[in-house]
């Protein structure tokens, strides 16, 4: 029996599925597929991640992008929400910028502008930044400024 999560992964699998073997399939015969890109702006552009598990992983959210390759899109008004690795897979970190380049392949997000991190217990802005989703880490290359939410303890010892 399926629980209504692995119903969800299996129906959002198979187009994927379908589509990854019409390209292999055109691929064998000599086709060349091209790159998917768009001219168009899309606005209100939403990307979710999943978990192998199928739990929110990340949402990255933005008021318009622009999608330069399969592996690179531009965004204005990012929003970036980062969920735990929990069975309560709640929003853990948020982070925003105003201009963004998501790398998807590389499960990348970075930025020359300014950047704002939210967590329960620190706030972090700066500017030059970049985010690794593997690892998740974020880097910022210049002006970085923290505010922690939490007690520091023998700080000075």
């Amino acid at each position: 029996m399926f629980s209504p999560r692995a119903s969800l992964r299996l129906l959002l699998a198979l187009p994927l599925l379908g589509l990854a073997a019409m390209i292999a399939h055109a691929q064998q015969d000599g086709f060349k597929i091209k790159e998917i890109n768009s001219s168009a702006p899309i606005k209100n552009f939403r990307l979710p991640t999943f978990t192998p598990e199928g739990w929110r992983d990340m949402m990255l959210k933005a008021a318009e992008a622009r999608v330069i390759s399969a592996r690179r899109i531009e965004v204005k008004d990012m929003h970036l929400t980062l969920f735990t690795d929990d069975l309560v897979n709640q929003p853990e970190t948020v982070v925003t910028s105003p201009q963004a380049v998501a790398l998807p392949e590389a499960q990348r997000v970075e930025g020359a502008d300014t950047v704002h991190v939210k967590r329960h217990d620190f706030e972090l802005t700066g500017r030059d930044w970049s985010y690794d989703h593997p690892t998740r880490t974020i880097v910022i290359g210049a002006d970085a400024h923290v505010v922690l939410q939490t007690e520091i303890t023998n700080l000075l010892k």
